[in-house]
Order: C-alpha cells, then structure tokens, then sequence
C-alpha cells in the first residue's frame, strides 16, 4: 500500500469521508435551524400584524359619524384608520413595509360579529340586526403565509366595544352575567407584555394600556374596567402631553375638568370646568419661536387652559376655584401642590431654567381626558408610589402585588383629612399608617440573586390616584363601612413607566446602577448608550458587594413624557420637581 507522508491512502479516504459526512450533517442542522428560525420570526411577525390591526380597529372616532372612520365601519374585510382615502392597512397581501423585504407574503382578513345585551346576555347576531349600532363587535383576524410550499395561520380573536376613544360612558353595569369572550387579545406577541390586570374586587379589574404617540409627542393611557366575564364595565382615555408655551394676553377659558360623584349612581362621573376670564398661553412654533398659527392642537389647548383664575374669578355661588390657602382645592388644576406654592389663587409656571415667569416663554405639561366627545384639560396626573420588581416575579405574585395596591388606597380613603398629596408613603413625618410594603411583598427577595452574563427585567411601576373632593370620599367611606366594592370606584391607575425614565443624568436620576461597570442598565435605544431595553439588568462583573438600581421619576404631569427633558428645578420647593426614586438590590453569586 503506498504511503504519504506517513498515513495510507485508505485512511485518507477514510478521513475525507467522514470530514464530508460531518460536513453535511452540520450544512443541514444549519438548514434545520435556519428554517426553525424563519418560522419563529414568520409567526411573531404574523401575530404583530394582527394585534396591529386589533388595535387599528379599537381607535375608531365616533359611533356614528361623518368621520373616515367610525364604529359602523367595522365590517368583514372593512374599517380602520385611513389615508388618502385609503386603509392603512386593508385586507389582502400586506405590505412589506410592514414585515420587512425579507419575509414572505402575508395575508391579512377578519370577520366581525355584532352582539346585542339581551336580559344582561350578550348575543351574536348577523351584520343586519337593528338598532343602528351594537354594543360590542367581535373582531376574528386571520394572517396567513407562505413557507415550505405549506400556508401556514395564525387566529386571533378579540371585543372592540361601542366605546368610543372619544367619549367616557358607562356600557354595562355587573348583574346577570352571561358568558362572553375577552374584550382583549386571547393571545400576545410578547408574553412580557407591560400591562397586567389588576383585580379590583370580585366584580371586576382594571386593564390600563400605555402607548406613545409619536406623532402627536404624548402619551395616551387608557383604562378599561371589564368584569370577570369580560364585560366591558368603563372605558376612560387620556393624553399627556409637553409642550413649549408663552403667556399671551387673558382671555375666556376653561377652568380645569375634574371628578364629579354621583350620589344615586355611587360612582365619579368626569365633568367639565366653566369658561371663565384669566391667563392664558399660546404653544410656541418650533422653528420660529413665535407663537403657532396652528388652533386646536393639544400643545394650543394646553397653553391655553393650563392656568387657574385669580382669587376675584367666582362661580354662580360666588366661591373662588382654587384658593389652597383657605382650603379651596376641588377645582384647582394641580390641587396636591403645597398650598403656599400659589399667589392668588394661581399656581406658578417655570421656564426651561426653573426660574417661576409671568410672561414670556414657560414649559407647561397637561393631562387631557375625553369627556363627552372633547378632550378637556384635566387636573394632573400625581402619583401616590413607585415600585421596582422583576417582571418574572410581578407575573407569579400579582395577588400580594393587588393586596399592597388595596392596602394603599384604602388607607388614601380613610385618612383623606390629612392626605391631599401632602402625605405620602415613606414620610417620615407621616401620622397615617401607610401598609408595609416590605411584610405584604413577603415573596419578593432581596437582593436579588443574579449569576455573571444574567439578564433581569425590572418593571417600574407607577400608582396613580386623582383628587377627590369631600363628597367622593364621603361616599367611598361609606361604601368601605358597608364592605361594599368600593375600590372599583376610586380613581386610580397602575401604570408601566419604564420607559419614562432617561439613561442616568449627572443628577443621579433616571434608571442608574449603583456600579454600572458591573451591573448594567438599560434606559432604551433611543437614550442608552448601551442599548439595552428600559430596565434590563446585564452582569458583566463578578463583585462580592451588594448592588443597587434605581429609577428616579417627575412625579406629576411631565412624568409620564418619555424622557422628558430636565429642568434645574434646584432651591424651588414646589411640586413641580419632585421626583421619586425606587430603588432594587441585586447580589451577584460567585463561580
């Protein structure tokens, strides 16, 4: 047998044969998960563009209107949002700007159902069916595609109720119950979804979904109140926006919108505030610096209402609309400020400095609520606490998370006398006994163990609670006296706000790590240098000490602009500035 080089020719070949082989079988599990890939991005992309034609449906403008799209229009194969005359995302082939020019050609279709309340039962019916609307339609999406010469499909089925995104009404009060389908998304893209529901009593819970609308710069928050049967109880929108301002000349203006309770109904009703004479703005153009020719903008609207009447502005009974000082507050547009943060009935605006201006350029944030069809400047946004949890633990324990919530707003109700924002949980000047976090969270470990090349998703949370004047908490208390479901009705919100919070700033707010070249955080793509997404936690260190996170957040209105800019707030005591800070430990564990 001839040699080469010391090995035989039939091990060569041998060896040629086997490298081939191994070749081979690498080639095809590459295929293999090459295609086991494909097909895990096709489905995510296929659920996207369901849920994005869900949510297209659910943002009609009226029940019935003149408009390019409101409830009627939501048929098989029809309704949405238009431009040019157009569906912005019709039925058929979809797009490729919507998946990308590497995926496959995707179908989109859905058939709606009408259902009609009958004696407290929700009924299917066909298209047809009088009276001129339904009460809720049941939306089937079907998305289908191409791959490996198979049609692959994904269903989705979902409840766009006649609740206008521009209106506030109740549609169904919990008595008789029939079965009915969920008024949200049977199944999610992502399971880490932000928005948990959180069970009010054993009649209903709250599901409040946060979306940033780019193209207006605001934020809109809506909550929706369905029973345990899917009903959908209440439905209340709202925007936040911010917004560059100059002080114009008075002129006649809303007062702020605020709650209203209904003794007979035992439930607060939004109300509008009186046109009156007093301040006002106007929303600074952009580019020229002047004052917009843009009307009915929400930055318009806001620079325009977002100012209290002086102490001599009256109402029909002759009381002043905001005077802290004399315990006047039901009316004031930002009725948790420290009563000596206002000269005559009004409160301060700032300019990007902080300095407090009365003319001139100001930065102002405002909270609209639709209200019978109009947005209405509302009174501010306040947040009562911040919390900082894992997102893995949030999913497992949303029972003791609901009892803190509870325990919280209760106490809120029955020490109203002494609260009104000037209280908080953590004060250590408190006289109220706020419930411990720490005992009702019992679950929660901390520090948190964590290995070297962990990943850990934090989820900031926000709980935010709206003014109620003495008849609204009159009428709680003794809802909570007769262990009635009181908590269904107070004004409250939980919030996701990781992504309000900027990468951390030289004054220590935002998301910041107590070591960050140990462990790092992430404020998102678009403020991060590290590109980490809004509260994920990286090891990249070993470190035998303790860590923290933090995440600093505005607490009133301009909190909830994704990172909005800052202000030096610094020597003012107002409202204004405060910013809260939650804070969460980490321990990385050895090799």
């Amino acid at each position: 047998m001839s040699k080469i080089d010391g090995l035989g020719l039939l091990e060569i070949l041998i060896a040629l044969t086997v490298i081939s082989l191994g070749i081979a079988m690498h080639s095809a599990l590459f295929t293999q998960f090459q295609l086991h890939h494909a097909s895990t991005r096709n489905q995510r992309l296929a659920w996207r563009l369901a849920e994005q034609k869900f949510d297209d449906l659910k943002d009609f403008r009226q029940l019935q209107s003149t408009a390019d799209f409101d409830f009627n229009d939501i048929q098989n194969n029809s309704g949405g949002k238009q431009i040019k005359g157009s569906l912005l995302l019709p039925a058929g082939p979809v797009e490729q700007r919507w998946t990308g020019s590497l995926s496959p050609q995707f179908n989109l279709s859905w058939q709606v159902e009408n259902g009609y309340w009958q004696n407290s039962q929700l009924i299917y019916q066909d298209q047809t069916k009088q009276p001129p609307y339904p009460d809720q339609k049941r939306v089937s999406i079907q998305v289908s595609w191409f791959e490996r010469d198979e049609i692959k499909q994904i269903n989705v089925q979902g409840i766009v109720a006649a609740l206008s995104p521009l209106s506030e009404i109740l549609l169904y009060r919990p008595q008789a119950t029939g079965v009915t389908h969920k008024p949200i998304l049977q199944q999610q893209t992502d399971s880490a979804s932000p928005d948990i529901p959180i069970a009010l009593d054993d009649l209903s819970k709250l599901i409040t979904e946060v979306k940033s609308l780019d193209q207006e710069k605001a934020t809109q928050i809506r909550a929706v109140t369905v029973d345990h049967q899917g009903h959908v109880l209440k439905q209340s929108d709202f925007l936040t926006v911010s917004c560059q301002c100059q002080f114009s000349a008075d002129g006649y203006q809303k007062t702020s919108a605020h709650g209203h309770w209904d003794s007979v109904e035992q439930t607060l009703f939004p109300q509008s505030g009186d046109t009156v004479l007093k301040a006002q703005g106007c929303a600074l153009d952009e580019v020229s610096g002047q004052c917009s020719t843009q009307t009915n903008t929400l930055c318009e609207r806001c620079c325009r209402d977002h100012h209290d009447p002086k102490l001599n502005i009256v109402d029909s009974a002759g009381q002043a609309y905001c005077d802290p000082a004399h315990g006047i507050r039901d009316r004031c547009y930002d009725p948790f400020r420290n009563q000596q943060d206002y000269n005559n009935g009004q409160h301060p605006h700032y300019n990007s400095q902080g300095q407090i201006v009365s003319s001139g350029n100001y930065i102002e944030s405002c909270r609209f609520r639709n209200i019978n069809g109009k947005l209405e400047v509302y009174q501010d946004w306040y947040r009562l606490d911040l919390i900082l949890v894992p997102w893995q633990w949030l999913q497992n324990n949303l029972t003791p998370y609901q009892d803190w919530l509870k325990a919280s707003l209760t106490t809120v109700i029955r020490n109203s006398d002494s609260f009104w924002g000037q209280i908080r949980p953590g004060d250590t000047d408190s006289s109220i006994q706020w419930p411990d976090k720490h005992q009702i969270l019992d679950t929660l470990i901390q520090p948190w163990p964590l290995k070297l090349g962990d990943f850990l998703l934090l989820s900031a949370r926000g709980l935010y609670v709206d003014y109620m004047d003495n008849t609204t908490v009159l009428g709680l208390k003794q809802l909570l006296s007769k262990n009635k479901n009181a908590i269904s009705q107070i004004p409250f919100y939980e919030l996701a706000v990781n992504r309000f919070a900027p990468y951390c700033l030289i004054n220590q707010s935002g998301w910041c790590s107590s070591a960050s070249d140990i462990i790092e955080v992430g404020a998102g793509l678009e403020n991060s240098p590290n590109g980490l997404s809004p509260g994920l936690l990286s090891v990249k260190q070993y470190s035998d000490q303790q860590e923290s996170i933090s995440f600093s957040l505005k607490r009133n209105n301009s909190g909830l602009i994704p990172f909005a800019s800052a202000s030096d707030f610094s020597g003012l005591v107002n409202n204004d500035p405060a910013i809260d800070k939650a804070e969460f430990s980490v321990q990385i564990l050895g090799p």
